[in-house]
């Protein structure tokens, strides 16, 4: 009745499982505080502004069949597997020894100059013979 949201036009208000994580925690939280039907929550800021919630009804929670969360569990598990084959990779990747080809770095000093590092020793020159310590 007194809300400035467009959609309440539309719903009346009524948000259908106002428990899910579709909402913003908050307002999940107070949704889910609410037991019996009538009861109102303290007042919600979330970031879409204040809210007072009541509990018009509460349906009983099921258990969903597997045809119904068959296609979450399977891009779940999918990006779980990349994820985590991706960092297996670039730990890999990051922890290999770096062998640089002295020649192929000469020729790439020669190219491009050297540039000063603060945290870097100076490289030797082509013709010194110290070495700079390998990172």
């Amino acid at each position: 009745k007194y809300s400035d949201d467009p959609s309440k036009e539309q719903n009346h208000g009524l948000m259908p499982d106002a428990r899910s994580k579709q909402y913003v925690p908050a307002f999940s939280a107070a949704a889910q505080s609410l037991k019996i039907p009538g009861e109102i929550s303290q007042l919600v800021h979330t970031k879409y502004g204040y809210h007072i919630l009541k509990l018009v009804s509460r349906t009983s929670d099921t258990q969903l069949k597997y045809d119904e969360v068959k296609d979450q569990l399977v891009d779940d598990l999918r990006n779980e597997y990349i994820n985590r084959s991706v960092k297996t990779h670039s730990d890999e990747l990051r922890n290999q020894p770096v062998d640089a080809n002295p020649d192929i770095v000469v020729s790439l000093r020669d190219r491009y100059g050297t540039v000063a590092t603060p945290d870097l020793p100076a490289p030797a020159m082509p013709g010194e013979d110290a070495q700079a310590p390998a990172r």
